[in-house]
Formats: C-alpha cells, structure tokens, sequence
C-alpha cells in the first residue's frame, strides 16, 4: 500500500521524530525516524507500527 503524505517535501525532510504527519486516508501518523537517500523512508506509528516508503513523486504540496 502506497501512502501519501501531505506535507511539503522541504518540510518533511526538516522533520524529526515525533512529529505528527496526517495520511490522505485521513490517518494521522506518528513519526519514528526518517532517512533520506534514493527513497524517502518514513516509519510511522498508527497503532501497529508500519514501515512507509515513500518517493519524491508522491509528496503534495500544501
């Protein structure tokens, strides 16, 4: 499952663990830890801990 996050790439790449990130399913996430390479890898906790990858494509603007 590909989730989208909506947040601005600049902003997510600033943000560290802990913060809150809303899915476009309307889930709200706790982050865990993020790590930037060729893929943006974000690890969220939405009660059962998953593991998201996400790509440059996917993020939206504000």
């Amino acid at each position: 499952m590909k989730w989208l996050v909506k947040k601005d790439y600049q902003e997510l790449k600033r943000m560290n663990g802990g913060k809150i990130v809303e899915l476009w399913d309307g889930v709200e996430a706790k982050v865990l830890k993020t790590t930037f390479g060729g893929m943006y890898f974000v690890r969220v906790d939405i009660g059962v801990e998953k593991e998201v990858w996400i790509s440059r494509e996917w993020f939206t603007k504000k």
